[in-house]
Order: structure tokens, then sequence, then C-alpha cells
């Protein structure tokens, strides 16, 4: 966060920051700071490279910088969103997994095992302070997590219920007591495993061409669509997909990207029909 004070500091002052700001006219500090973090987003976006001198201390990517840079801009153009649900305070704890390959392992030893004491080696516990409808807030020694970082796709286990749920963490601080909070936000209260392969593939194809994925609900009936988790750039954004949940397969159409990380991301599909 060194560049970010930095730049805001050179706002505030008056200094020239460059010929980018120059070019914004004689606006106010605060107007010129969010063209400057317009600019920034724009640039990582696409370059995909964070420019020299922002030091985030290696904790986040590329996704994680460009989901921080639109928060400011959304908390200093006064736009930052109201919490979804009301908080609750609790004391618990969850079992955690980090990323879409972990929760695929999770939920095909749940499917096999009718008591599931995950037995992944990545697997964490955590202690759950808030608790509201749209996610959690809990806290994890510093010594643990060392892959947490915003908009990273976790499954969660609780205490009082075995179906695992799936977020995205949505905020990490660190305090100086060696702890860290993180906020994660709920994408799915159940979840289901999936497999998916290309349409009229053929007989060897649609065994030996399924890829796991996480179906993102457990109820399909009178739905017209479906989130679906699954690992990044494996199917066409364009394409149409058959999806396998147990005897069951559907043809689904491609209709946007709700979520994304460096490993995975979150598409919302159309019900197309039944295939027999």
């Amino acid at each position: 966060m060194d560049f970010m004070r930095r730049k805001r500091r050179s706002l505030i002052v008056g200094s020239s920051v460059g010929p980018s700001t120059r070019s914004s006219g004689s606006g106010s500090p605060k107007a010129r700071l969010l063209h400057e973090l317009e600019q920034l987003r724009a640039h990582i976006a696409y370059t995909r490279n964070l420019p020299e001198g922002l030091d985030l201390n290696g904790n986040y990517g590329d996704e994680g910088v460009l989901a921080l840079l639109k928060h400011l801009e959304q908390d200093w153009a006064g736009k930052s969103q109201s919490r979804r649900s009301e908080r609750r305070k609790v004391a618990g704890r969850v079992t955690v997994v980090p990323g879409l390959k972990e929760i695929i392992e999770s939920l095909e030893f749940a499917y096999n095992d009718s008591l599931d004491f995950t037995h992944q080696q990545a697997a964490e516990s955590w202690i759950v302070e808030d608790i509201s409808d749209g996610g959690y807030g809990a806290v994890i020694p510093s010594v643990a997590g060392d892959w947490v970082e915003v908009g990273g796709l976790v499954g969660v286990e609780g205490e009082t219920f075995r179906d695992w749920r799936v977020g995205v963490i949505r905020r990490v601080t660190r305090s100086e007591q060696q702890k860290q909070r993180v906020g994660v936000e709920l994408l799915a209260r159940a979840s289901a495993l999936v497999r998916l392969r290309r349409p009229g593939s053929s007989a060897a194809a649609k065994n030996t061409g399924l890829r796991p994925a996480v179906l993102l609900t457990t109820q399909l009936e009178g739905r017209k669509d479906v989130d679906i988790a699954l690992a990044k750039d494996v199917f066409d954004a364009n394409e149409n997909i058959e999806m396998v949940l147990g005897d069951e397969v559907f043809l689904l159409h491609p209709q946007e990207a709700i979520e994304h990380g460096p490993h995975y991301e979150v598409m919302r599909y159309a019900i197309l029909r039944a295939v027999h």
C-alpha cells in the first residue's frame, strides 16, 4: 500500500504525479485521485501486470489488486455498498479448504464416505466471530492461511452443517497480534459435484472427456439457469456444454462470468434442456 499512500499524498498537496493527472484538469484532489485509480485499474486489467512501486507485500495477485482498487473507487466516490444482511456475533469453528481443486476433492470424499472427516492436509480450522445470511467473519493465525488472498475460492464446512458451502474471500486484514481476520461471502449454501463435457462427444470421449466442477446449488427443479465453479479456460466462453449430475444430463448455454480468479471461474449457464 506504500504506492497508494504516496499517490494519495501527492494529489492532496497538489504536486504533480504525471501527465495523466495534469490532463484531468483543475478538478478537486478527490476527483483527480479517482481518475488515477481508474487509470491504474485499467492498466492492470489490460497488461495483467502490477506497475513498479505497487507493493502489497506479495500477498495479492493482479485479480486481488483489481478487486481492492474497485473497492477503493467505490469507497472514495461515496458508493460503498452497505452490507446485504445483518451480522450476528457467534463463537464457533469451520473447516476451510482452499481453491477449486480442494473443494472438488472434498465433495468426492464426502460422496464416497458417509462420515466426512475432511482428510485433506490443506484443510484449516478457522474461528468464526460473526455470521450473516451472506457469509462469515473469521479469525485465523498468521502462521496458517498463507494462501489466503482477496478473490480466493474456499470450501466451508461447519460444526452444525455437513454440506460443503462455497465462498469467495472478500476481505483480509492482519493485526499486530499475529492474527488475520477474513471476510468470506458465500456463493452457495449447498453444492454438488458435477462433470462437464462438450456435446456430441464420441462414446469413448463421453467418459474420458469429463471435467469435474462444482454446481452451486443442489436443487434444479424450476430453475432456468445455474452457477458452476470450474477450472479456468477449460471451455470456450461461447460454447454449449453438457452437465452430468448423477444419472441426469443437461445441455447448458453460457450466459456470463460472475466470479473469477487465477485458477477458477464461476459461470452462469442457462439450462436449455435435459438430454435423454
